[in-house]
């Protein structure tokens, strides 16, 4: 967890354990590479991964051939382009498509 990830799990955290405002907290990290976030976890955070690429889980996307195509969504001119693909736009598409304002 790094970049903009790490400072936004310590806001929620904050804004759960602290009462500032109580609703359900999810956090939609686009990728899973080990069982626990480095951050930890709190309770009331609910922690979604839309693609599982952990070898020993089962539920591991690895091999899905949309994981071996390029995303269209996350921006080609950005670093980390090549770790994102076909799956991990139509699986954070179904996660945006569910939200709905509270």
């Amino acid at each position: 967890m790094g970049g903009v990830v790490r400072p936004a799990f310590v806001f929620v955290v904050f804004v759960v354990v602290w009462g500032v405002a109580y609703r359900v907290v999810e956090i939609v990290l686009v990728l899973r590479y080990r069982g626990m976030p480095a951050a930890g976890a709190q309770p009331d955070v609910r922690l979604m991964y839309p693609v599982d690429l952990r070898r020993a889980s089962a539920h591991d996307d690895g091999d899905d051939p949309r994981h071996a195509r390029p995303a269209r969504v996350f921006p080609r001119a950005d670093g980390r382009h090549r770790q994102y693909s076909r799956l991990t736009d139509e699986r954070v598409g179904g996660c945006l498509s569910g939200l709905r304002q509270v």
